[in-house]
């Protein structure tokens, strides 16, 4: 297993020099085969995880990352897959259904704004350790580009309050091309 990294000058969106995560998270992404930038391969020692696998909360991680996929039920009606769950990131995947779409096929705004919702409030109660109930105050979403593949929304928490959490999401395509940004605050009741 290799270590991904991608060059800055080849991202999507402004550069985030004050999210030192967003770089790792989409290094881990791209492992994934969620999304696929122009990378390069680093080679990495044998036995060195290349993931959270041997973190000891990774057992927590895995918990929320289920109760989201399978419990949430809007969300496994979508489909919606979780692909890293950690302290600092969370990543899913929408898959593209005809079902989703508009008229012209691309995937419909409110199934967008969906995945940015939800990926938002998991990025937050990642962020604050919780594993509790978290509520949608308000979001504020730009949509960029029409989608009709598959899609990745990447959440960092940019402000981990003990009540009131703002999370930072991006969704790209499968061809890495930014389709939305999102600003979502949320609320642990």
């Amino acid at each position: 297993m290799g270590l991904y990294i991608v060059q800055p000058h080849e991202r999507n969106g402004p550069e985030r020099s004050d999210l030192p995560a967003y770089d790792k998270l989409i290094s881990y992404a791209v492992q994934c085969g969620s999304i696929a930038p122009t990378i390069e391969q680093k080679s990495q020692p044998e036995g060195v995880a290349a993931d959270a696998t041997d973190d000891p909360r990774a057992a927590r991680w895995e918990k929320q990352a289920r109760h989201f996929e399978k419990r949430v039920r809007f969300n496994a009606t979508c489909g919606v897959q979780v692909l890293r769950w950690t302290d600092t990131a969370v990543v899913m995947r929408l898959p593209y259904s005809e079902a989703l779409c508009n008229s012209s096929d691309g995937v419909h705004g409110g199934a967008v704004a969906a995945l940015a919702d939800t990926c938002g409030t998991a990025g937050a109660l990642a962020a604050i350790g919780g594993d509790g109930l978290i509520a949608t105050v308000s979001m504020n979403i730009s949509y960029l580009s029409v989608a009709n593949t598959d899609l990745i929304a990447t959440a960092i928490c940019i402000k981990p309050g003990r009540r009131i959490q703002v999370t930072e999401v991006r969704v790209h395509d499968t061809t890495e091309k930014l389709v939305a940004e999102a600003i979502v605050t949320s609320m642990v009741p």
